[in-house]
């Protein structure tokens, strides 16, 4: 049985990077490609996770 449209979420990067090694990981995986933009959004990804962190306390 498949989801409906209604019922699916969008993937948030952020609630998978728990840890700061985690994070360390992703920023350096994302400066190897080489786009500043997309490192850009890792980065906010980072940062969400640190506040979803903090709030969870």
């Amino acid at each position: 049985m498949s989801k409906r449209i209604e019922e699916l979420t969008t993937f948030d990067p952020s609630e998978y990077l728990t840890t700061e090694e985690v994070q360390k990981l992703y920023i350096e995986e994302a400066k190897k490609t080489g786009d500043q933009k997309f490192l850009s959004e890792c980065i906010e990804h980072v940062e969400k996770a640190k506040k979803i962190k903090l709030t969870d306390l």
